[in-house]
């Protein structure tokens, strides 16, 4: 069975940066889609991006406001 046409990870995060390069990093080679919801005071800059990234940015915005703008997208 193929997962890769029914998974995608969605990564909902706030002022960390760091651990979310980290991750981007371990599941690129997976080639499964990952939204990433950030609603950091920064916005996240990321050098090697692929097609089955995707990131929004939520200045300050909750968590349920930044999940369902994702999810209407």
């Amino acid at each position: 069975m193929n997962l890769k046409n029914k998974i995608t990870i969605l990564v909902h995060t706030h002022n960390r940066h760091k651990y979310l390069g980290r991750l981007l990093d371990y599941y690129t080679d997976t080639k499964i889609p990952i939204i990433v919801c950030d609603s950091s005071n920064d916005e996240f800059f990321l050098e090697n991006k692929n097609e089955f990234f995707r990131y929004f940015f939520y200045m300050n915005k909750s968590y349920g406001s930044k999940l369902k703008d994702v999810i209407k997208k």
